[in-house]
């Protein structure tokens, strides 16, 4: 599923009174709160987001580029938000 999905269905359980969500990853699955599944989603989203905005920032100073030297030079690791951490237990 997408985060969005995910996100849509775990509101879903939440709202029928559900308590515990199973969130699986390939053949593993874990068990966790919803509330702590949505927010973890809330979480996940609002830094891909981030790193999204900035790789089109990146692309859009690229193309703007005009010689080989500025090429070299530019910096594309620049401006991403630090690593998440993502705690489920």
């Amino acid at each position: 599923l997408t985060r969005a999905s995910l996100f849509n269905t775990i509101s879903l359980e939440k709202s029928n009174g559900i308590d515990v969500t199973t969130i699986w990853f390939g053949t593993r699955s874990i068990k966790v709160n919803v509330d702590k599944a949505l927010a973890l989603l809330t979480a996940v989203e609002m830094y891909a987001k981030k790193c999204f905005d900035n790789t089109q920032k990146h692309y859009a100073e690229i193309k703007q580029l005009d010689t080989i030297e500025s090429c070299l030079k530019y910096d594309i690791t620049t401006g991403y938000p630090d690593i998440l951490n993502i705690q489920i237990e």
